[in-house]
Parts: structure tokens; sequence; C-alpha cells
């Protein structure tokens, strides 16, 4: 542990061995939403949604649990979506950039899909309205199962999302 009591990189790595998300049986409530933010170098970008599929990876700069996941997308990997779309989801900031890859800033659609915090995905498909399939990016193989699962018709939702009630 470290001292503001997280886990170390080594501990992390040996921990997320052995994670597995537990699946939830149920569509996502999150509708999914055109991109829109801006780029790394200040430019305006809006994502066609239109494409058959669209990975958004939430990461921060400052989370260990996103290295893994941009190092894979450095050294050419997609998460087994090899002819789809893939786009990093930043935060005020954030600077990550990987070539062949959108990097978005963009507080605002952190906020539209329900991401509270990286590492985090989510995977778009053109003929759905809600997100297909979402979770905690616990490392490349898990990302990489949930898609497959997803893009084969058997997507999983990793989170249970708590609808706000009126009710006190």
């Amino acid at each position: 542990m470290t001292d503001d009591g997280r886990l170390d990189s080594e501990t992390a790595r040996a921990v997320l061995k052995s994670a597995a998300p537990i699946a939830v049986r149920a569509a996502s409530s999150i509708a999914k939403r055109t991109v829109r933010g801006r780029g790394v170098d200040g430019e305006v970008i809006t994502l066609d949604m239109n494409q058959a599929w669209w990975l958004l990876l939430f990461v921060s700069e400052g989370c260990l649990g996103c290295v893994d996941l941009v190092e894979h997308l450095r050294a050419g990997g997609r998460f087994g979506l090899e002819n789809h779309a893939v786009a990093l989801m930043l935060r005020e900031g954030d600077r990550t950039t990987v070539p062949g890859v959108t990097s978005v800033i963009s507080d605002e659609m952190w906020s539209a899909y329900g991401v509270t915090g990286p590492p985090f995905f989510s995977l778009i498909s053109a003929n759905a309205s809600t997100v297909v399939t979402e979770g905690v990016a616990w490392g490349v193989e898990a990302v990489t199962q949930s898609l497959s699962a997803a893009t084969h018709g058997h997507p999983a939702v990793d989170v249970i999302r708590l609808e706000a009630t009126d009710e006190a």
C-alpha cells in the first residue's frame, strides 16, 4: 500500500489478474450521445456515432489502472475491435494521445455517460439507443472479453445504475 492508502502498482497488477467483473443481466440505462469536446490541441471534435462500433475509453493521466490500457493502444492493440473506432475520453487538464486514436477532452461527456472515475469503458453501436456494454476497465483482457461478448450478441453490463427517486 502507498502512504495514501492505495495499492502500489505491483500489488494492483497481481490483484487485477484474479479480478473478474460481476455482470448484470440488463441493458444500460445510459443513452447514446454524440461525443463532443476538444482535442488536446484545442480543436473542436464531434464524433460520428453512426459507425458500427465505438469504444469510449475513459482514462486519466494520474490513473495507474489506465497505464496498461493506453500502452495496449500505443502498441497497436484495439481490444478486439480492430476495424472499429476507439476514442480516449479525457477530462480537463489531461493530454493523453495515441496515434490513430481520437482523444476528446470533455467533462460534459463523462457526466453524460455516467462515468465518475477512470478507468472505465462504454461500447456504443450505431444500431442502439443506449450504451451496449460498459464497466470498469479492469485491464486489457477483461475489456477485450467484455467487448467480444457484446459484439457477438451477449452484452453484459458490469455497472449497476441506481435510479434516483423523489421519495425520501
